[in-house]
């Protein structure tokens, strides 16, 4: 602990006498000892106040009372508890009279210590009780830095509870816009502001969606300063998404397939529900002889931990699991051709003769623009399970209806049925099964 010996000329043998009693773990800064020869002496003792100090005892009596360096070492010091939020300054006094001269009112209404002789049982006496109130002082600090922490941290964790929750309320508002049907931001803002019990201004608002972007919690969101969009689903919050809608498809799916089917998997958030309805299946032993191929990463992951669980080896297994080859897109977990070999599912699906069922996942759908996509390699992936697949079935929650996106790879001509949740709310809904009700599976 180092402690800074504020005093007049005249103290100097007492305030040695009371760094001599001191026990060794408190460090006293006397000027006559630290200062050096050439060191610019107010620079030297604003900064040691300032920043290095613990404590500063300042030592009253007329000198000091009268002394301009105690004068300035007594603001420094007062300049310093303002910055830190603690007790520093400590009066010793020794002339009454002197103290009641002070004029600082922060001085004179602090609680202090006095010397009534320099005797030397006083001087002791005097050191003892500076080292007890120090101890004091450092419980008292260490309890209000361990409370100050607490608020602190709960602080952050509310403003990051604040800031996740804006985000989710912005991604939901954005989620139907793409490059061709971007939201602007007064409009955004509108929407944000009808879902929240206190509006946002503009200021706000667009601190918040700043401070959204540069932590990345809504990842694919482009935003220009002007305009917003979805360039593409991302997989770090997408299964978040209308899961409750994904999970009725998920099941709806599962049930199209039977014992000895040879199905394969799109990536996506909603064919994850039909492969986690398929694990419930195998493990109650509902859904034997199965073969299942998928390009997902996590889809791959969770049959296989369902192997696992059901104790399957290379003697007996009723899961055969398939992935192609290739590269793992880090936004989606989908695997997608590497270089020149770009049909790896088509070589597998040769490999195996051919699937029964393929279930491929959609972005967009819309009863002019079809069932589309983004601009992407998996693009090739859905063509290609559409091709090697006798039967073709498009998943996607009802709120991508009215969505269309760069690439169509498929329309209600083809020989596709659309699964979809039966959301009663949504108008396009209703549209397409008037006009298309004979190609749409309602989960």
């Amino acid at each position: 602990m180092q402690i800074f010996f504020s005093h007049s000329s005249k103290q100097k043998p007492l305030v040695r006498e009371i760094v001599r009693n001191f026990p060794e773990y408190l460090g006293g800064w006397i000027d006559e000892q630290k200062l050096l020869f050439g060191d610019d002496v107010p620079i030297s003792l604003e900064k040691v106040i300032k920043s290095e100090t613990d404590y500063v005892l300042v030592f009253i009596d007329e000198y000091a009372a009268a002394s301009t360096w105690v004068a300035k070492e007594l603001a420094w010091t007062l300049e310093a508890e303002r910055a830190n939020g603690r007790t520093i300054l400590l009066p010793i006094v020794i002339d009454e009279n002197a103290f009641r001269k002070i004029s600082n009112v922060e001085v004179q209404n602090r609680k202090y210590l006095t010397l009534k002789d320099y005797a030397e049982g006083s001087i002791r006496a005097l050191a003892s009780a500076i080292t007890s109130e120090l101890f004091a002082l450092v419980c008292r600090d260490m309890d209000g830095l361990r409370n100050r922490k607490t608020k602190v941290s709960a602080t952050i964790s509310d403003a990051d509870a604040l800031l996740r929750t804006q985000a989710a309320l912005i991604q939901k508002a954005v989620f139907p816009h793409r490059h061709a049907n971007p939201i602007t931001l007064h409009a955004l803002r509108d929407v944000v502001n009808s879902q929240n019990a206190d509006h946002l201004g503009r200021v706000e608002f667009e601190q918040i969606l700043s401070s959204i972007i540069r932590h990345s919690l809504i990842p694919g969101l482009y935003y220009d300063g002007f305009e917003l969009y979805l360039v593409e689903e991302h997989a770090r919050w997408k299964a978040g998404v209308h899961h409750d809608r994904k999970e009725i498809i998920g099941r709806k799916a599962s049930s199209l397939i039977g014992n000895g089917t040879k199905v394969f998997l799109d990536a996506g958030s909603t064919t994850a529900e039909v492969a986690s309805v398929l694990c419930k299946k195998i493990e109650n032993r509902v859904l034997m002889r199965i073969t299942i191929a998928t390009t997902s990463i996590s889809i791959a992951n969770t049959i296989s931990e369902c192997c696992v669980k059901m104790g399957f080896d290379d003697a007996f297994s009723a899961v055969e699991l398939f992935v192609p080859g290739g590269q793992v897109r880090p936004g989606t977990q989908a695997i997608v051709a590497a270089g020149a070999d770009s049909h790896q599912i088509l070589r597998l699906a040769d490999h195996i003769g051919g699937f029964d069922i393929g279930l491929v996942g959609v972005n967009g759908v819309d009863l002019e623009g079809g069932f589309t996509t983004h601009s992407n390699a998996e693009l090739t992936n859905k063509q290609d399970i559409m091709r090697s697949s006798k039967t073709r079935y498009l998943l996607g929650d009802s709120s991508k209806i009215g969505i269309v996106l760069e690439e169509r790879f498929a329309d209600f001509s083809d020989d596709v049925r659309y699964v979809v949740d039966n959301d009663p709310d949504n108008e396009r809904l209703r549209v397409l099964l008037a006009c298309q009700k004979n190609k749409i599976i309602l989960a």
